[in-house]
């Protein structure tokens, strides 16, 4: 048997989406216009809209069961592989190595839309959240594309194994302070104080450290 770790990370795994099928072509800036009492109208073009619902239905599918949203800072990755043209080099083809995709539609405007419906589905909260960014663009031998939502939230490791020693230690003091109590007679009434208060100072320490425990292994399961 495996001795079991008394190190927890209290921070949650990142969330992994990948979805084999060509990435998105139409962008939110892809808007129809149209004039009305002499100004300028904008309007979300149906097949830009269809393909926003589509993405998003995607990625719900593919949340994890009883997911809760970050609500923390997150790092997102992206990563979109277009099919070889047919006028790709045989050399290339034959490699079935993925290649640069210098080509239209442009990278930022596809990661926006990718975006907007991972925030529609809840990935986070908020794409405010997002703090770092990366995209990637390609072709290769079949379509696909890949999201990473990566906590950067930092939680320190929490030693369950010193937690518990210092639960067992603080009631051995409880334990002691109790017994020289005993029911108060025969003893100096400030010296019986001190004590009292050196009993409620210990307990508050005990009722902390069991919280610090229950908060732990919350999060540990959370993690999982």
């Amino acid at each position: 048997m495996s001795a079991t770790p008394t190190l927890v990370q209290l921070r949650r795994k990142p969330l992994s989406i990948r979805v084999d099928s060509i990435p998105p072509s139409r962008t939110a800036q892809q808007k129809g216009a149209f004039i009305c009492h002499g100004r300028i109208r904008f309007y979300t073009k149906k097949a830009v809209r269809q393909q926003e619902e589509t993405l998003t239905g995607l990625i719900l599918s593919r949340l994890p069961e009883g997911w809760e949203p970050f609500d923390c800072p997150v790092r997102v990755s992206i990563k979109l592989c277009f099919p070889y043209r047919k006028c790709e080099k045989k050399a290339v083809m034959a490699s079935r190595s993925e290649i640069p995709n210098d080509r239209r539609p442009d990278l930022d405007n596809l990661c926006k839309q990718l975006l907007d419906s991972l925030q529609t589905a809840q990935a986070f909260r908020d794409d405010g959240q997002i703090a770092a960014l990366s995209a990637s663009k390609t072709w290769g031998p079949a379509g696909y594309w890949t999201v990473t939502v990566e906590p950067l939230e930092e939680w320190p490791e929490f030693d369950i194994g010193l937690k518990t020693r210092s639960v067992l230690q603080s009631i051995e003091r409880l334990s002691g302070i109790a017994e020289e109590m005993g029911d108060g007679s025969g003893t100096d009434t400030d010296e019986w104080k001190k004590m009292f208060w050196a009993l409620e100072e210990l307990h508050g320490e005990v009722v902390g450290i069991l919280g610090d425990l229950e908060a732990a292994n919350r999060k540990e399961k959370d993690a999982k």
